[in-house]
């Protein structure tokens, strides 16, 4: 449907519920982009305090050559649900211990060059040195799955903005229902207005100004308008009046016919001379394709 045909009550309804619907999921975005920014910030200080803890118990593990208390060491890391695997590798690069450990030798990648934190794609590798800068003794590497955290994140917040967003609309809905009446009221009481004036063509009728904004100086005037349209009227039905009354004085009869042959007017002169000839003259020129007055007064 056009919006030229919508009711004005509706289209400011609709107007404030879709505004405020935008607003929020502007907002709703916006604070899932931070909160994304801010849970891969999290994810990797979390990953870089366990990398650093386990480096640090690793370094006897390493230093005894003791592959079991390696493999305890990294099963300990299950306790992070979304830990992909972790590897400890010894100073000549070989694996030394896996998490997890039924995993396949080829299922983890060689030692890595370089040292540090980063994310490839929603995966966060870390890569955390063994035992001191002078004397290394190993390298652990670990891999966090965060895509799984921010799927579970995104779930959560889609739960939170589902329900802010019915709670905004309930708001928006009842504030446009206030708003509505203040701005559509004046509007279709002029618009009744117009129509009532149309239909009993009284040009006496106001419309009531509710204000003096736009909409109260269109109303006032409109009104005007009418006073204007009412003493044309009145100055008007004057001068008819004094027109026919002139005519009914005359002494001769006087007839005035329309573009369709019927007659608009006939002074008292001439409805006596109807009843006293009927016309017959008048009659018999007009008999075959004009009204007679006898059938037009009738």
């Amino acid at each position: 449907m056009p919006l030229n045909n919508i009711p004005i009550r509706k289209k400011v309804m609709g107007s404030i519920l879709l505004t405020s619907v935008v607003v929020v999921v502007l907002l709703q975005t916006a604070f899932f982009a931070f909160d994304l920014i801010a849970l891969r910030d999290l994810s990797e200080r979390q990953l870089i305090t366990i990398g650093a803890v386990t480096a640090v118990d690793a370094r006897d593990a390493l230093a005894s050559a003791d592959a079991e208390r390696g493999a305890e060491l990294l099963a300990a890391l299950s306790t992070s649900p979304h830990m992909v695997r972790a590897a400890i590798f010894d100073d000549a690069g070989h694996l030394f211990a896996r998490y997890p450990n039924h995993a396949a030798d080829n299922q983890f990648p060689p030692m890595p060059d370089s040292d540090g934190y980063r994310f490839i794609g929603a995966t966060l590798v870390g890569v955390q040195p063994i035992g001191a800068a002078s004397h290394r003794l190993g390298t652990l590497l670990l891999e966090y799955d965060s895509s799984a955290a921010l799927l579970d994140r995104f779930w959560s917040s889609l739960r939170l903005s589902a329900i802010a967003t019915v709670l905004v609309l309930l708001v928006a809905y009842w504030l446009s229902r206030a708003a509505q009446r203040q701005i559509s009221r004046p509007v279709v009481a002029l618009a009744n207005t117009v129509a009532d004036i149309a239909t009993r063509q009284d040009f006496s009728v106001r419309a009531v100004s509710r204000g003096s904004d736009e909409i109260g100086e269109l109303t006032a005037g409109f009104n005007v308008m009418l006073d204007v349209i009412e003493a044309r009227e009145f100055a008007l039905g004057q001068s008819d009046l004094r027109y026919r009354a002139t005519l009914d004085r005359l002494l001769e009869g006087c007839q005035i016919i329309g573009r369709d042959w019927r007659y608009v007017y006939v002074n008292d002169t001439a409805a006596r001379q109807v009843r006293r000839t009927r016309f017959d003259e008048f009659a018999r020129a007009r008999k075959n394709d004009r009204p007679t007055i006898n059938r037009t007064l009738e």
